[in-house]
């Protein structure tokens, strides 16, 4: 898995991580993603004041980092695609 980037995990994640095959993941938070990316555009095209974070116009939306730590206790709270 090192070097290597992929959408999602699976069970073959998982048994990489036992085997202590990977340093981390990480994750994007894709549903809040979405809905601030259309929240902001709403109130942009409203002509309503947006926060756009610092002068990098960088909107944290949230990410979610998996490692030998604690990939067991996050994979409970995920369903395999």
């Amino acid at each position: 898995m090192v070097g290597q980037a992929r959408k999602g995990l699976d069970a073959n994640d998982i048994g990489n991580a036992r085997a202590e095959q990977f340093y981390h993941f990480t994750g994007q938070d894709y549903a809040t993603m979405g809905s601030l990316g259309v929240e902001t555009l709403y109130k942009l095209i409203k002509g309503e004041e947006v926060d756009l974070g610092d002068d990098t116009n960088f909107i944290d939306t949230g990410y979610e980092v998996v490692d030998i730590n604690n990939y067991e206790e996050v994979w409970k709270t995920k369903t395999p695609w």
